[in-house]
């Protein structure tokens, strides 16, 4: 199915600004914009295949987790229950359940303070990408200025699956570890062959 025309632009714009950005960041509000025209037209459709982007980005990185914590399996289980949302196999109450021992687990992964922070990251975006199954979008009813900053949105329950899964590729974009050069080999991957094939493969109703 081809790209709809709204989503085309919106890519378009993001990639265009990517490029002309000095450090290639992605800024939120070119996500928000894509996530938007996701659903422009759409909705349930468009809902499907963000919920398909977010599980695909996160196993895009999801190796920088199993290389820091080969023993600890909860990203994959994240990722195989958001594939049971997806396919409709799992019922709502056992989607609550894991993700509530996603967001126990979470913040006390970051206050532990062990290994590479990367890991953490990749490991925070598995738990974006099964809230993001659900059809929860990133700040939807939220006005984000043109120049906001990544920072402002690296929470729990704030930020987005590609947010987490970009400071794993490439380092937080405001920390001394970030690489311009892998940020931008991320983001062209993001919106030039994620988004595209997800539309693809996307079972509208």
């Amino acid at each position: 199915m081809a790209t709809p025309p709204a989503l085309s632009q919106a890519v378009h714009r993001a990639l265009r600004a990517m490029d002309e950005h000095p450090d290639h960041m992605l800024l939120p509000v070119y996500r928000q914009a894509v996530y938007q025209a996701f659903v422009s037209g759409n909705e349930s459709g468009g809902r499907r295949a963000r919920g398909l982007l977010s599980v695909l980005t996160a196993r895009h990185v999801l190796t920088i987790w199993q290389r820091e914590q080969p023993d600890n399996m909860l990203p994959e289980v994240l990722l195989e229950t958001a594939d049971g949302v997806m396919a409709g196999q799992i019922d709502a109450e056992r989607v609550d359940a894991v993700i509530e021992e996603a967001w126990e687990w979470l913040p006390g992964l970051r206050a532990e303070g062990w290994g590479n922070p990367d890991a953490y990251n990749a490991g925070a975006a598995a738990v974006f990408a099964l809230q993001e199954t659900r059809g929860e979008g990133f700040l939807e009813d939220v006005r984000i200025g043109e120049d906001d900053p990544d920072d402002e949105f690296f929470e729990p329950g704030i930020g987005d699956t590609a947010l987490f899964a970009a400071a794993a590729f490439a380092g937080p974009s405001w920390d001394s570890t970030f690489d311009p050069v892998k940020a931008r080999e991320f983001w062209t991957w993001w919106l030039g062959k994620a988004i595209p094939t997800v539309w693809e493969v996307a079972e509208f109703a």
